[in-house]
């Protein structure tokens, strides 16, 4: 079930690190950001990320695109 009050929901995938080795590694990397369109607003979310960089990154973006 989906909530009436949700209009769209996305999930925006990526990878973090400095390094990528191998293109096997890649797929053990991945971050998400889960953004939900309601109807006045917009809700971020993401769970905390081991590396504090990542972290860090993630939490300046969702910051950065707060009211605006």
């Amino acid at each position: 079930m989906i909530s009436d009050d949700i209009k769209d929901a996305k999930n925006i995938l990526f990878c973090f690190g400095k390094e990528l080795p191998s293109p096997l590694v890649l797929s053990v990397r991945p971050r998400s950001i889960g953004v939900v369109e309601l109807a006045n607003s917009f809700v971020i979310t993401f769970l905390e990320a081991p590396n504090p960089a990542a972290n860090e990154a993630m939490e300046s973006w969702a910051l950065g695109v707060k009211n605006r």
